[in-house]
């Protein structure tokens, strides 16, 4: 699976969603972050919880054995694919930057997306979560 920023924010801020989110990194041992989604997350997580967010973030990456890819030229160029097919303007799916860096990993990859939230679900992205993305 690939991890969004969302699902991780939503296991360190111990959202509703978390249980589920958890139970769905148990039963699937292959976990993938793109680079760039890590950066996303580590400021997103130090915008909510300070310098200790940073920690927070290294800590579950670790913790949950994900393997950080590098953000090579084909995921940017499927990135900016998923933009102009289901960027913010383009799509009712609206996705932002960091959802586009998930979404190419994703595509090249051949994973589906771990995630909270509907914009995923409103693109061609196949989900960890059924209808939630």
């Amino acid at each position: 699976m690939v991890i969004d920023t969302s699902a991780i924010i939503a296991i360190l801020g111990r959202e509703p969603e978390e249980p589920a989110l958890r139970d769905a990194l148990r039963v699937d041992r292959l976990r993938f972050m793109g680079a760039a989604t890590v950066v996303e997350a580590g400021l997103v997580a130090q915008s909510k919880w300070g310098s200790t967010g940073g920690r927070f973030l290294d800590d579950l990456i670790a913790g949950l054995e994900v393997e950080v890819l590098a953000f090579d030229a084909t995921m940017a160029a499927a990135a900016r694919k998923a933009w102009a097919r289901f960027g913010k303007g383009n799509h009712p799916a609206a996705l932002n930057f960091g959802d586009c860096l998930t979404y190419a990993v994703a595509e090249v990859t051949g994973h589906p997306i771990l995630c909270v939230g509907n914009d995923f679900a409103q693109s061609d992205a196949a989900l960890v979560l059924g209808g939630q993305g």
